[in-house]
C-alpha cells in the first residue's frame, strides 16, 4: 500500500490522475485512479484506517466505508486476514464515480442489504452537523476553503447545518484509542519474525513507533480495556445521533501530496502551511469514525486553488449507510460530483 500511497513491487508506483507526481491515496490508490480515469466503473477496497475513503478523496471519486459487519470478509486475503474471523475495524467497501453506483455495489457485496434501514426523510430534511476542523488535527487552508464552500452551498440549497455540534468525547481520543485499535487489528496477519521485531520496539524512543509496536503486540487484557473505552465513544456517538442524522467532516487534512519514499506511517512527516505534521495525521479524520464502526461516504466537494480534488466525508449512525448515501447524492448535485481529470501525458 505504500503507507497511504499506491506502491507495490510488481507494478511500481501509481500516480494521481490529477497530478502524476502526487499520490492517489492508499491502500486502494490504484483502484481509485482506475475509477477516476474511467478504466472501470466501480472498484472494491478495504478500509481499516481509510483505505477506501482516502483514495476517493485524493483522486476525486466517491467511496463508501460501510458500517462494520455489513459486508462479509469471507474470502478476503490480505495482511490483516484472520481466517474464519472478521478482522476488527476492517470493512470492505466500493469506489465509484457516482453515489448511485456506490449503493448498487454495496447491495451486491452486502450479506443482507435489506437489514440496512431506509432513510426516513429527504436529504434536505436531515439534521446535519458539520465538524470541519479541529485543533487536534488542523485542516490545511486550501482544503478548509473547499469544505466551507461546499457546506455553504448546501446551506444555500436549504439544508440546515449546525457548524458547532460536537460529540462529548475529544477528537484526540483517536490517537490514544482509535489508532492503537487499528494497529492491534492488523497483528494476527503478521509473521512471527515481524511480531518479534515489534516486541523489541515497544520501548522505542519515537512515541508513535512505540505506540504502534505496543498496540500490535497488545495483551488481551489491555485490548479489552481499550475496547471498553471504544464502547464508551460508541455510546457518545449514539447520543450525538439522537439529535443529528449525519455529521460532515474532512476526509484528510490535506489534498493529494507529492510521492514520498522511505520511512513509514509513523516516521514520515509532511510540511503543510509552514508547519511540520506527523504523517499519521493523514488517517486521523478517517480513523475517528472507523474504529467506532460508523458508516461514512466520501463524495467530491470541489477542488483546491491548485486544482486538486477534495472529498467531503459524510458520517452517520451505526447501520445508517442509506442515510449517508442519500445525503451524498444531494452533495453530488450541489457540488457537481465527479469530474474527469485532465488528460495527462
Amino acid at each position: 500500500s505504500g503507507y497511504i500511497q499506491a506502491v507495490n513491487e510488481m507494478f511500481g508506483r501509481t500516480g494521481n490522475p490529477w497530478d502524476l507526481g502526487r499520490t492517489p491515496g492508499g491502500s486502494s490508490g490504484g483502484a481509485a485512479a482506475a475509477v477516476a480515469t474511467c478504466l472501470t466503473p466501480v472498484e472494491i477496497g478495504t478500509d481499516i484506517g481509510g483505505s477506501v475513503r482516502l483514495p476517493a478523496h485524493f483522486s476525486g471519486v466517491c467511496g463508501h466505508k460501510p458500517s462494520f459487519g455489513v459486508v462479509p470478509q469471507r474470502g478476503y486475503i490480505d495482511h490483516v486476514t484472520y481466517g474464519a474471523l472478521d478482522a476488527d475495524v476492517n470493512v470492505i467497501g466500493p469506489l465509484a464515480r457516482t453515489v448511485d453506483d456506490l449503493e448498487l455495489m454495496l447491495d451486491v457485496i452486502s450479506d443482507h442489504p435489506e437489514r440496512l434501514p431506509s432513510t426516513r426523510q429527504s436529504a434536505r430534511e436531515l439534521r446535519v452537523a458539520a465538524w470541519l476542523d479541529d485543533p487536534a488535527c488542523p485542516v490545511s487552508d486550501d482544503v478548509a476553503i473547499v469544505l466551507d464552500a461546499a457546506v455553504s452551498a448546501l446551506e444555500a440549497a436549504g439544508v440546515q447545518v449546525d457548524r458547532n455540534a460536537r460529540p462529548e468525547h475529544e477528537f484526540g481520543d483517536v490517537y490514544s484509542i482509535g489508532m492503537p485499535l487499528v494497529s492491534s487489528a492488523t497483528s494476527p496477519g503478521r509473521t512471527d519474525e515481524e511480531y518479534v521485531r515489534l516486541l523489541e520496539r515497544s520501548d522505542d524512543a519515537d512515541p508513535t513507533m512505540a505506540m504502534r509496536a505496543r498496540a500490535s503486540t497488545i495483551r488481551h487484557r489491555d485490548w479489552l480495556l481499550m475496547s471498553e473505552q471504544r464502547e464508551l465513544r460508541r455510546r457518545s456517538w449514539e447520543m450525538f445521533f439522537r439529535n443529528y442524522d449525519i455529521v460532515l467532516a474532512p476526509t484528510a487534512f490535506i489534498a493529494a501530496f507529492e510521492h514520498i519514499d522511505g520511512g513509514n506511517l509513523y516516521t514520515r512527516t509532511l510540511e503543510v502551511d509552514g508547519a511540520t505534521r506527523p504523517y499519521a495525521d493523514l488517517i486521523a479524520w478517517t480513523t475517528q469514525f472507523g474504529y467506532v464502526y460508523l458508516p461514512a461516504t466520501v463524495v467530491p466537494a470541489g477542488r483546491t486553488p491548485s486544482g486538486l480534488p477534495v472529498g467531503l466525508q459524510i458520517v452517520g449512525p451505526f447501520m445508517g449507510d442509506r442515510t449517508t448515501l442519500e445525503f451524498a447524492r444531494l452533495v453530488e448535485s450541489v457540488t457537481g460530483g465527479y469530474s474527469a481529470p485532465p488528460l495527462l501525458p
